[in-house]
């Protein structure tokens, strides 16, 4: 038998723990931006650093990352381009021979046909593929392009092999569109 005190316990505790790792997340991306503001106004690496308490290469690293981060690298790869076959879409497995191009992240890649599929499931709660489910809030489970776990205003659904959340998905869908690339869905 579970005692209902400790429970009651271990749950509000769980929901301090989330919402201090959202307001940790939002205080660093803050924190970053005012940084990169400030070398923006024309502060210098070394000035940020000193006034800070923190090392220049850090301040370098976090001015440099806002030109060059991930989000930036994100990419078609068009079938034609696929030298390596053992590039499967994170989501349904497809590889060069099963789809028209995949979208390049870090270390994961998603297809066109699933991108739709994704939205469609975020939208409705629903699948066309069974292989495809919604991550509840309370999973440890973060998107495989940002690292972001779901929360108040990002869902993340998961594939065979990799997941996404609807800010991620809303970009893939830019780059296929830039590249004239549609599902088959």
């Amino acid at each position: 038998m579970i005692n209902e005190q400790l429970l009651s316990g271990t749950l509000a505790a769980a929901k301090d723990i989330s919402t201090a790792e959202r307001n940790l997340e939002q205080a660093k991306e803050k924190y970053c931006q005012n940084i990169r503001r400030l070398h923006l106004s024309g502060a210098s690496v070394r000035e940020i650093a000193e006034a800070l308490n923190v090392s220049h290469q850090r301040v370098h690293q976090l001015v440099t990352n806002a030109s060059s981060g991930w989000r930036e690298s994100l990419r078609a790869v068009p079938k034609e381009t696929m030298t390596d076959k053992k590039m499967p879409c994170g989501f349904c497995g497809a590889g060069k021979d099963g789809v028209e191009a995949l979208i390049a992240g870090p270390g994961v890649y998603i297809c066109a046909d699933c991108t739709a599929i994704v939205e469609d499931v975020m939208i409705d709660q629903t699948s066309r593929a069974p292989n495809f489910k919604t991550v509840e809030r309370s999973s440890k489970l973060r998107c495989s392009f940002c690292s972001k776990r779901t929360g108040r205003d990002r869902n993340v659904v998961a594939g065979v092999n990799a997941q996404i959340c609807n800010e991620c998905v809303e970009i893939c869908k830019k780059i296929l569109k830039e590249y004239g690339i549609a599902s088959k869905t």
